[in-house]
């Protein structure tokens, strides 16, 4: 879950949010579920996230990711951006 959601937060960014965390279960192969336990604080959480991802993916890769799975919602790209 974004971290805005845990106060009653919806927005089109927690979609992008989540298309980070997909990005890393598909690149990696590995639930966040299987890494992430005791439900750690966010910012631990998407550290652990982003270390999913294998070292054989390019670097823009990474940083889509990273983006996506910004802490504050207003630095996430839109989904428009993310397609260009």
């Amino acid at each position: 879950m974004p971290p805005e959601a845990f106060a009653g937060i919806r927005s089109c960014a927690a979609d992008v949010w989540a298309v980070g965390v997909v990005a890393t279960q598909l690149s990696s192969n590995t639930s966040p579920d299987k890494v992430l336990t005791n439900f750690p604080p966010p910012l631990v959480q998407v550290q652990a996230l982003i270390a999913l991802i294998p070292a054989g993916f390019s670097d823009e890769f990474r940083r889509a990711v990273e983006s996506m799975l910004s802490m504050a919602e207003a630095d996430r790209p839109t989904a428009e951006e993310l397609l260009r």
